[in-house]
């Protein structure tokens, strides 16, 4: 079978009784074992969606839109929510009001290594942002993968108070994931 590269594959296991469970289903259903397969998938994250839904309500958000687009990047990665360093990611570019598709580093957009001076560049994109929306994003960066307590204590320190309550949601999402 020749596979192009715009499908994707997933791989499932299925052990003898379920497959013949599924093999029934589908029968008397008048649709085919793969059919039933993605119908229990879809079902299985849209109840990990709502689970979310339900445990985002006691998160601090900037306004509604902040909201929709954390609970918009929970619905494109669902299976990446359970990591905290996700959350964070997902909560920060929700809050910068940047739209990312990159799962791998999900806050490359803020800017990158540089090799030869073995210091951080930042991108065109952080520098344009104001520079309180800059804070909280540097302050997420300084979560986000290896946190130092003592370099968290002084980013803390310099944030704004009206970004300390988005501060605070952030530390949360990243201690305790979505289990706050």
């Amino acid at each position: 079978m020749n596979k192009n590269k715009e499908d994707n594959y997933k791989t499932v296991r299925i052990n003898p009784k379920e497959y013949r469970f599924l093999k029934d289903w589908a029968y008397f259903s008048e649709s085919t074992i793969i059919d039933r397969i993605s119908f229990l998938i879809n079902n299985y994250k849209k109840d990990l969606l709502l689970e979310k839904e339900n445990t985002v309500k006691s998160i601090y958000f900037l306004n509604k839109e902040h909201k929709d687009k954390f609970i918009a990047y929970l619905m494109t990665f669902p299976f990446c929510s359970y990591e905290n360093n996700y959350l964070l990611a997902f909560y920060t570019n929700a809050a910068a009001n940047i739209s990312t598709k990159e799962i791998i580093e999900p806050m490359s957009w803020t800017g990158g290594w540089n090799k030869e001076k073995t210091m951080f560049t930042q991108s065109e994109k952080f520098l344009a942002m104001e520079k309180e929306e800059q804070q909280f994003v540097d302050f997420a960066m300084t979560l986000y993968d290896h946190p130092d307590p003592a370099n968290i204590i002084k980013k803390l320190a310099d944030i704004e108070p009206a970004n300390l309550p988005l501060a605070q949601a952030m530390i949360r999402l990243r201690l305790n994931g979505l289990g706050i």
